[in-house]
């Protein structure tokens, strides 16, 4: 039970960040819950990428353990 719950936390916040990654990229459309990416300021995209890479770090280091 613990290790599904270890996978789920670090699985979801990546899943989400990527999410938000590919609409930036245009290689998912954009739809009401990610409209405001369409005016995203410099900063905002530096940390939806950086959060992108973070957690995809974090995620392979923890399920490595």
């Amino acid at each position: 039970m613990q290790d599904i719950l270890e996978i789920l936390f670090n699985l979801i916040p990546l899943a989400l960040f990527l999410y938000l990654s590919l609409t930036l990229l245009g290689l998912v459309k954009r739809n009401k819950h990610t409209a405001f990416l369409s005016d995203a300021s410099a900063t905002t995209k530096f940390s939806i990428y950086g959060g992108t890479i973070a957690f995809a770090i974090m995620t392979v280091v923890d399920l490595m353990k």
